[in-house]
């Protein structure tokens, strides 16, 4: 245990220090147990169009195919798999999202998945379903 842990107060039932995120043993925090799951189809079209709004934030280009071209060539993929991603038409691997994100930043990345609204108003919608939960 570290210094800085020896001096944080202990948590009631596990004896561990006491830090600022709840452990996993006491489950979710209080303010999301009474959500209720995520609307899996809006947060599919949801994560699909942040993503493609992503893409083009990390390969300005004139023409979508212009950025399919620069992104493929940089995650490796095909030229086709892009074009498809900023459709829409189907979802990337973490890996590419992952790839992308790192390349923009993280502040960047935040701007563009949020739109500059709150974490929970974003959270509040996907799980309620809303069918748009970003404005374009």
């Amino acid at each position: 245990m570290t210094k800085l842990h020896r001096d944080l107060p202990s948590h009631p039932r596990t004896g561990r220090p006491e830090t600022s995120w709840t452990e996993s043993v006491d489950g979710p925090p209080k303010s999301e147990t009474s959500c209720a799951p995520v609307n899996r189809v809006s947060l599919q079209e949801v994560s699909r169009e942040r993503f493609a709004d992503l893409l083009r934030v990390a390969f300005p280009a004139r023409s979508d195919a212009a950025t399919a071209r620069a992104a493929a060539a940089f995650l490796d993929v095909s030229d086709r798999a892009v074009l498809n991603w900023l459709r829409g038409e189907t979802s990337a691997p973490f890996d590419a999202v992952f790839a992308i994100g790192c390349r923009v930043g993280v502040f960047q990345l935040m701007e563009v998945m949020t739109r500059g609204e709150s974490r929970g108003s974003v959270l509040g919608r996907i799980l309620s379903g809303a069918r748009r939960v970003f404005a374009r």
